[in-house]
């Protein structure tokens, strides 16, 4: 059932905030103590039960019965089977688009050292992006002389026209690829990944998009989007074990991709002549084992947040993301860096704020003795805090009520 949000941030009149679900299965799932005062998902998103419960189990199988072939491979080729489809059908992709990764971070560094570089060719990025995508950009700089045009968004405030028009004007004949956010990790703007692709891809350049901070926030249909690679993670919305992500190809890409690694398990067969045949599809870019605990957490997770009903988690981030900001952007002395959601953009999970007088580290200590979590930007300088939807809204309105008797200087 969903959910309609006016543009003050309220409800529709006769609808409850809380997310329609048995609280039973969330409070059960989630302890009340690591739950509470928790605003920082977009750092580590908080461990359900029955992903500590798959990861101790799979840790107790291996210790009971061994890693012995061959249970252990058909165990393991089991559970991360079911996480790629689970992640294929969750993200509107082929199974076989599917590349299982540690991080949003590796699967970037993978989409790029699998593209082919000459000196001159040129990025396309924005002044927006996490070190997660900048620095294996500058490795291109330095080992191919690829050249990076940073286009500056500002905190990332217009149009989803005027910010596409904006990134299509540093476009030019050199340019191989366009990388950047889905929603920026400091300001928590929503790029308008659909126009900035039309762009892209009228032109025949492909688009990596770091997906860090929009997948499990806000409805991701990568399929619809057509972008080439999207880089997620599994443990900050998608609430899965640290050590887990995902790297999706789109087809038409494929084949023009090296590898920029090989390992058994990314390979159908091969031979001691040196003959080998890469796997189909984007699992070729897996090398070798993985802790399959983990996966197995992650796989419990997303089947968990399924059974709650992503339509409503989705309403729910973004309704408290919107209540945030209007309790926040009402304080004299706070300053909002996160920009309003424009007309056909909802807002996603992170709400960023500066306070008149204070340095985000002191905001962040003030906040600490009061028992709420969140997290400090370094550019823009300023705070940052997630809306899961297990956010509770007194949790905000104890902030806004923190934030509202901090001495004024």
């Amino acid at each position: 059932m969903s959910r309609e949000i006016r543009r003050d941030g309220m409800l529709a009149e006769g609808q409850s905030p809380e997310m329609p679900k048995d609280r039973m299965v969330v409070e059960g799932q989630i302890p009340e103590k690591a739950r509470a005062g928790y605003l920082n998902t977009g750092t580590n998103g908080l461990l359900p039960q029955v992903a500590a419960e798959a990861v101790a189990d799979g840790v107790r199988r291996e210790l009971e019965q061994g890693r012995r072939y061959p249970w252990h491979s058909e165990w393991g080729e089991q559970v991360l089977g079911e996480l790629r489809q689970e992640l294929a059908g969750f993200f509107g992709v082929g199974f076989h688009q599917v590349a299982l990764t540690y991080s949003t971070s590796d699967a970037m560094n993978v989409a790029l050292a699998a593209m082919r570089w000459q000196p001159g060719d040129e990025v396309v990025t924005t002044n927006l992006e996490h070190p997660g995508l900048l620095l294996p950009l500058y490795l291109l700089r330095r080992r191919y002389g690829v050249v990076l045009r940073v286009v500056d968004l500002g905190w990332g405030h217009g149009t989803p026209g005027e910010l596409a028009e904006r990134l299509g004007r540093a476009v030019g004949p050199r340019t191989r690829l366009v990388a950047l956010s889905h929603v920026a990790f400091g300001t928590g703007a929503v790029l308008p990944l659909a126009e900035i692709t039309r762009l892209a891809h009228d032109r025949g350049i492909p688009v990596l998009v770091d997906g860090a901070q929009s997948a499990g926030a806000i409805p991701v249909d990568v399929g619809a989007l057509g972008v080439d690679f999207y880089a997620v993670p599994g443990q900050k919305w998608l609430c899965g074990p640290v050590g887990t992500g995902a790297l999706l190809v789109r087809d038409e890409i494929l084949g023009a991709l090296e590898l920029p690694a090989i390992g058994y398990a990314g390979t159908e067969r091969w031979e001691t002549t040196g003959y080998f045949v890469p796997v189909p599809g984007a699992r070729r870019f897996e090398v070798a084992g993985r802790f399959i605990p983990a996966y197995a957490g992650w796989l419990a997770s997303l089947r968990w947040l399924g059974s709650l009903g992503w339509a409503e988690i989705h309403t729910r981030t973004a309704y408290l993301a919107t209540r945030a900001q209007a309790l926040l952007g009402g304080l004299p002395g706070v300053k909002l860096v996160t920009p309003s959601p424009e007309p056909g953009l909802e807002p996603a999970g992170l709400v960023s704020f500066q306070a008149e007088g204070y340095t985000p580290q002191r905001v962040q200590e003030e906040c600490a003795r009061a028992g709420l979590q969140l997290r400090t930007i370094p550019e823009p300088p300023c705070c940052r805090i997630s809306t899961a939807f297990y956010v509770a809204e007194r949790e905000l309105e104890a902030l806004a009520d923190l934030l509202s008797r901090l001495p004024s200087h």
